[in-house]
């Protein structure tokens, strides 16, 4: 009997050692994949306190070629709200960089940066109603879309609202002023075309 109460104390020490050394080697890993992330992205991508900025990161793998890993970091940064990284992942949505290309999934991250008056996002949007990727080809809620850019200071706005105003009916026009009206774009703004 008391060899059997040896050998299971031997087993019980063993197996909280073995634990030990799991536990040990997984926080390992976790810090080790913490250091090969610090090292891919620029210095000026982590801050003073060592917490990257998904934001930066992705700019700098944007620029850098790194499609896959930019679309990452502006998923992180876009989950938590950056309409900016919104923005951008919805660009990489619709043209495929990074990312397999999926112009309503484009138009969900554009959506949610012009819901916090992200311009560019509206041009965006524009434009995707204009080619009808991703949704029906919409002359209408195209000029809507290119408009409020246009009240957000946006001059490309301007420019392409006044390309597709050439391709507009004038019962179509009538119908964008309408739309903008009933949600509350500027007067002034509708009348400068």
């Amino acid at each position: 009997m008391q060899k059997l109460v040896t050998i299971a104390a031997t087993l019980a020490v063993l197996v909280a050692l073995l634990g030990t050394v799991w536990v040990v080697r997984e926080l390992g890993k976790k810090e080790a994949q913490e250091a090969a992330l610090a090292e891919t992205v620029t210095p000026g991508a982590v801050g003073e306190d060592g917490e990257v900025d998904h934001l930066k990161a992705g700019y700098d793998f944007y620029y850098g070629g790194k499609l896959v890993e930019a679309a990452a970091e502006y998923h992180l940064a876009a989950e938590a709200g950056d309409p900016v990284a919104q923005r951008n992942l919805g660009f990489l949505y619709q043209r495929g960089h990074g990312v397999d290309p999926d112009p309503k999934i484009a138009m969900l991250w554009y959506r949610k940066a012009a819901d916090q008056g992200h311009r560019a996002a509206y041009n965006n949007i524009g434009f995707l109603y204009v080619a009808g990727l991703g949704v029906k080809q919409d002359f209408v809620q195209a000029h809507y879309w290119y408009t409020k850019a246009v009240v957000a200071g946006s001059k490309e706005g301007k420019r392409l609202r006044e390309v597709i105003l050439k391709k507009m009916t004038k019962e179509q026009v009538d119908a964008a002023i309408k739309l903008a009206r009933d949600n509350g774009v500027e007067e002034e703004s509708l009348l400068d075309f």
